[in-house]
């Protein structure tokens, strides 16, 4: 992992925190269009006396690793490892280190915090601290009544989504769960697969999504 840290003006034993990124590859900036989020909350953190370390994904930028195979568990162990960095550091008070993570990195920030006691804290910023599948269907049918979807078609899509991930997070090898996938997709009638709008195609697609080690882990 590369990455980039940045003191305050004192190093006497200052307290230094480590910035993970949010779901989605990215870089240590946490870089969106133009916008680096991470470089601002360093700039101020480090001016602040706060010394900062922020770190590129795995398998973006200078970091190696196969980011498409990784977990939110994975990158737990990648903030840890963060912290024993940090904790090496002569200038850095090994009691006073913590973890701020933004979206999916907020939740990594109290996973990482619950295996280990040198994390002193943590600041989650936006981390979801409900039920994952719980969040992602609450998204998806806020984005349909939106769309002035009907409260019938809303259920069913409801419903349809609690079949998927429900089978997606069995503790099942890949092939079966893609089999009990098509399964249930067989016994859709044709009126509900054109209610839902999923044709095979999109089943497909949905499988392989579903069914990523980073889906079935968070799941």
């Amino acid at each position: 992992l590369a990455g980039t840290l940045t003191f305050p003006k004192s190093k006497t034993k200052i307290p230094a925190v480590i910035l993970i990124t949010g779901s989605g590859q990215q870089d240590r900036n946490e870089e969106i269009g133009k916008h680096k989020p991470f470089w601002i909350i360093a700039d101020y953190l480090t001016r602040n006396g706060i010394a900062v370390l922020r770190v590129d994904d795995r398998g973006i930028g200078g970091s190696t690793g196969i980011f498409d195979q990784s977990t939110t568990g994975d990158f737990a162990e990648d903030a840890l490892a963060g912290i024993t960095f940090l904790k090496s550091r002569l200038e850095i008070n090994p009691k006073k280190i913590g973890i701020i993570g933004h979206s999916e990195g907020g939740t990594v920030a109290a996973l990482a915090a619950s295996r280990s006691s040198d994390v002193a804290f943590i600041v989650s910023m936006a981390g979801a601290f409900t039920n994952f599948e719980e969040v992602v269907i609450d998204q998806i049918l806020n984005q349909l009544k939106l769309q002035g979807i009907k409260n019938e078609d809303i259920e069913l899509e409801h419903n349809w989504r609690k079949k998927i991930y429900s089978l997606a997070k069995e503790n099942t090898d890949s092939a079966t769960a893609a089999k009990k996938l098509w399964e249930i997709y067989n016994e859709l009638s044709e009126d509900e697969i054109t209610r839902l709008n999923w044709p095979k195609g999109r089943h497909d697609a949905m499988i392989k999504q579903v069914l990523n080690p980073w889906w079935r882990y968070i799941l």
